[in-house]
């Protein structure tokens, strides 16, 4: 009887030392503000490789798993055609997005992601929406109004719990004293 008390005790042990708890560190600022970079726009526009783009620095975030951004679209004149773009991190394609004629707001939502930041101390995320597509000649175009506080950069993490190692320490303090007696 000793003998399973015993192995059942060192299970749930084991079990419970895998525990973790999860822990998320969120970056959220402007974009596109002031300090955003922006192509030269030529004729039409939207031209393939035309783009935003701003370098924030000192986030406090060594990866970032999910982003997310909030474009206010103001002048858009789009007829006809849409406004394809893609949404890069550190130089990595995190999604892609089309702006229709007629749209007011875009919600972009990206998870999954595991870009690592960059800069002396890995805290720095460079932000860039590129058009992937020339507008049609003719077919409008749309802008996008500086934000407040709009776009969110995450970082989930998993931590251990700290109720975790106190249950193994009382377990094994347990079956110490349980041995002694």
């Amino acid at each position: 009887m000793k003998q399973i008390t015993f192995r059942l005790l060192l299970a749930a042990a084991l079990i419970l030392t895998g525990s973790n708890a999860s822990a998320t560190l969120m970056y959220t600022d402007s974009f596109p503000s002031p300090a955003t970079t922006r192509s030269t726009l030529a004729t039409n526009f939207w031209n393939d490789g035309d783009f935003l783009e701003q370098l924030f620095t000192g986030t406090g975030l060594s990866e970032v798993n999910e982003f997310s951004l909030d474009l206010s679209v103001t002048a858009n004149s789009l007829n006809g055609d849409t406004q394809d773009m893609d949404a890069i991190l550190n130089g990595v394609i995190i999604g892609s997005f089309m702006v229709n004629p007629g749209d007011t707001l875009l919600n972009l939502s990206f998870t999954g992601l595991n870009v690592a930041g960059m800069g002396a101390g890995g805290e720095d995320y460079l932000v860039r929406l590129e058009t992937t597509r020339t507008v049609i000649g003719g077919a409008g175009s749309a802008n996008f109004s500086n934000g407040q506080q709009n776009l969110t950069l995450q970082q989930n993490m998993m931590v251990p719990e700290p109720a975790t190692a106190l249950l193994m320490a009382l377990g094994i303090a347990g079956l110490g004293y349980r041995r002694r007696v």
